[in-house]
């Protein structure tokens, strides 16, 4: 009998050596039930896993970093009289600049978390951007200036 209790709990330990629930040691934790359902918090756990495909992403796990991002027009703004069309958009977008092009303006396009998506220079007052290819989302399109001006217009893709 003594040999087989080192070789039973050899055994147990191997088997149910991997089988634990938590992969961190937080600081603390809780859970809270309501009328609309329940819910469990941690304090102090980091572990997370992203999942992503083209048509999103899910974050699974407990605390995720927040990064809090101010988007905002400089000061020296162009001639808010630029017109953008058709919005929302399937094919292109045309932009009348109303006469206000100069050499050296430049376009960006930008996803809604400030990803580039195009960009190229600025010819003439009337311009077209294809945007037939693009996920169906929410743009915005960066207009600069040689002198430092900008204006950013909002764009719908379908």
């Amino acid at each position: 009998m003594g040999f087989h209790q080192p070789l039973l709990f050899m055994l147990g330990w191997a088997v149910c050596g991997p089988l634990h629930a938590q992969q961190a040691n937080p600081a603390g934790g809780g859970d809270a039930a309501g009328i609309g359902g329940s819910m469990a918090w941690t304090l102090g756990q980091i572990d997370d896993a992203w999942l992503g495909s083209p048509y999103g992403s899910m974050a699974q796990g407990v605390q995720h970093p927040v990064e809090m991002l101010t988007v905002s027009v400089p000061a020296h703004a162009m001639d808010p009289g630029m017109v953008l069309w058709p919005n929302p958009a399937t094919d292109q977008v045309a932009i009348d600049l109303r006469g206000g092009w100069a050499p050296g303006m430049r376009y960006e396009v930008q996803d809604a978390s400030g990803r580039r998506i195009a960009e190229g220079p600025v010819a003439a007052t009337l311009f077209s951007i294809p945007v037939r290819e693009w996920p169906a989302a929410s743009y915005f399109i960066l207009i600069r200036g040689g002198d430092a001006r900008s204006t950013l217009l909002p764009l719908i893709k379908r």
